[in-house]
């Protein structure tokens, strides 16, 4: 058998188009036993499991057939044909010999009361991204065999088949990480958004609308965020663009008075998933507290998690505010050397020895 150039890239075409089909992959396994007669295809990606827990991921010519239900059902678990090599195509009878396999509950009550002649198959494991494939054919008679240029089409598309598996995991971990964001952003309390190193507003919580309507501190022109002061906007893009290429290294802080002299701060935190799996730039959340509305973290929860003195929760909450230490002293009514002695007990109960590691602590609190 010859397969010529446009059949394949048809096929290709159809190994991409397939994760976007209402029925994925339908249109490849339909084109495979058309242009390889007297056959039906398998596609597997996941087998059912024995005891119903997981019902598997397993594509045929036609579902509702069946032989198909046979073998998801039962013969998909005791099927020999297993622990090929990787994106080597074979026949059943390369892998075994006939009379071993003629032997078996497999060929009796599967492959010969329907007449199968051969099977071919081929798999294809990615390791990294826990992707295990397998493409199986059967060739039912007057067919004997698969012809080994059949054999090779099925080993070129495997790794095609691989890749737009891969690609698809990928999106939709994308899509579900920016599902579990956008619905988070949405229940926090706090005013929140995500934005890109550009400044484009992904999304963003009623409390951030809120607060960008009224804060006199920046504004929302379509999708961009704009601060009033080109100095807040250039020192804020700055700091979103260096937390992205720390790429998780921790959050980061900055505060900003609006022209009134009101202090917002501002924590801005990576999104990972931003850029592994979506086809925009990368991303931060980042949270936004007014700073004359009380206290900026809850200092039961440091008590809670930290244990945190009054005193201690009193000082991390104006460090959290961009206090240096001789500022919060002098806010405390205390001496730099009181404050120098809370910092290094809070550096033992956070498990950190600088100061910067301490404020990424305490502003994931806030995210």
């Amino acid at each position: 058998m010859h397969i010529d150039l446009e059949v394949y890239d048809e096929l290709v075409t159809a190994v991409y188009r397939g994760p976007l089909e209402e029925r994925p992959w339908s249109s490849l396994i339909s084109l495979l036993s058309t242009h390889i007669p007297h056959s039906a295809v398998t596609l597997i990606f996941r087998k059912k499991a024995s005891d119903g827990a997981d019902s598997g991921f397993m594509l045929h010519v036609a579902d509702e057939d069946q032989w198909a239900q046979q073998y998801n059902d039962i013969y998909c678990h005791i099927d020999p044909f297993v622990d090929l090599p990787n994106e080597q195509c074979l026949s059943i009878y390369e892998h075994m010999s006939r009379d071993v396999l003629q032997a078996t509950r497999y060929y009796r009550e599967f492959l010969a009361p329907l007449n199968v002649s051969d099977v071919v198959g081929v798999c294809a494991r990615d390791e990294a991204d826990d992707i295990h494939l397998r493409l199986r054919m059967c060739a039912f008679e007057p067919r004997q065999c698969f012809s080994e240029a059949e054999k090779q089409l099925l080993e070129r598309l495997i790794k095609h088949l691989m890749q737009a598996a891969k690609i698809h995991k990928r999106l939709l971990m994308g899509l579900s990480a920016m599902a579990f964001t956008t619905e988070h952003i949405a229940s926090l309390g706090a005013a929140a958004m995500v934005i890109d190193q550009a400044g484009s507003i992904i999304s963003a919580n009623r409390a951030c609308e809120l607060i960008v309507a009224s804060s006199k501190l920046f504004v929302r022109k379509k999708s961009q965020l704009h601060f009033k002061s080109r100095s807040d906007q250039a020192n804020f893009l700055a700091l979103v663009r260096e937390v992205i290429a720390s790429e998780g290294q921790g959050p980061r802080g900055l505060v900003i008075k609006n022209d009134s002299g009101h202090p917002y701060l501002f924590i801005i935190k990576f999104m990972p998933y931003t850029k592994a799996y979506s086809y925009t730039s990368p991303a931060v959340l980042v949270s936004i507290n007014d700073l004359d509305r009380g206290p900026v973290v809850d200092r039961t929860l440091l008590d809670d998690l930290f244990a945190f003195t009054s005193a201690e929760a009193r000082l991390a909450e104006l460090l959290m505010m961009g206090y240096d230490p001789k500022e919060a002293a002098d806010a405390l009514g205390v001496s730099i050397n009181t404050v120098r002695t809370q910092i290094k007990s809070m550096f033992a109960k956070t498990g950190v020895n600088r100061q910067t590691d301490l404020l990424k602590v305490l502003w994931q609190l806030l995210l």
